[in-house]
């Protein structure tokens, strides 16, 4: 009896890793699909043309992502194409196969959609749609797999919607959640753009002299020659707040550092 249970055991694990296999298989060449699907989007000027005009044979998954991507690509050019592909997005994570990828993943990828979505209605500037979104994505959150990662992306979106809505004191705290997770797991990088967007917030809220310390932090976990951009989003911030404090002296002095990173500023800081 026990070397049946035992073979049971063993065939049971065996199935386990057989479907993890070919989900991985799956995604791979889904990821594939997306790249090219994305490259065919960026050619395209009509989005819901360009949707419908996609391989018979592209998968749901693979459109999903590629609208994902291209709505993050609009951001700062073309907000209103930015939710038009969000909009696909969460159609495409709708139609999701839960019998394959099974309900707590596909909520995973319908709250992402709802996460980017809300994202782009904030950029839009319709707030209330973005707050319906954000909620929806919450929900979605806490049925699936309620991954860690997933939900630090989510607080994110949520602060910057929060702050919209001159929520600023749960953007920080959110942003605070965000830091300590992102410096707990060593990434540096996205800890300090936490830190600066904390210190954009309290400036927003009335506290400048706690917005000067935290970017000053901030620079402490930045790379510059690694991170120009977020260099220069920290130092920039700490100019405009100086200037603010009439504190001129200073905030000349930190005006040569911008000037030598300015080339390297981004198009969204430039």
């Amino acid at each position: 009896a026990i070397s049946s249970k035992l073979e049971r055991n063993s065939l049971a694990i065996d199935r386990a890793f057989d479907v993890a296999r070919r989900h991985a298989r799956h995604l791979r060449g889904q990821a594939a699909q997306a790249r090219n699907i994305l490259k065919r989007l960026e050619r395209e000027k009509d989005d819901l043309e360009a949707g419908a005009r996609l391989p018979l044979t592209a998968g749901t998954y693979a459109k999903f992502r590629a609208f994902l991507e291209r709505s993050w690509d609009l951001r700062f050019e073309d907000p209103g194409r930015m939710v038009r592909f969000a909009l696909l997005a969460v159609k495409c994570a709708e139609q999701l196969d839960a019998r394959f990828y099974g309900v707590q993943r596909v909520c995973d990828f319908q709250c992402e959609a709802q996460a980017v979505l809300g994202n782009a209605y904030r950029v839009a500037q319709q707030l209330d749609r973005a707050e319906a979104a954000m909620d929806r994505a919450r929900q979605l959150f806490e049925l699936g797999t309620r991954d860690p990662v997933r939900e630090i992306h989510l607080l994110e979106r949520e602060a910057a919607l929060d702050a919209a809505r001159r929520r600023f004191k749960r953007a920080i705290m959110k942003l605070e959640t965000v830091f300590r997770y992102r410096r707990r797991h060593g990434d540096k990088h996205l800890a300090a753009s936490a830190m600066i967007q904390q210190g954009l917030y309290m400036t927003y809220a009335g506290d400048p002299e706690k917005a000067l310390q935290i970017w000053r932090r901030s620079l402490a976990l930045i790379d510059a020659s690694q991170e120009p951009m977020l260099t220069y989003a920290a130092l920039h911030n700490q100019v405009r707040i100086l200037c603010d404090l009439d504190r001129f002296h200073e905030a000349e002095r930190r005006l040569f550092s911008l000037r030598r990173l300015q080339r390297q500023a981004g198009r969204l800081n430039e």
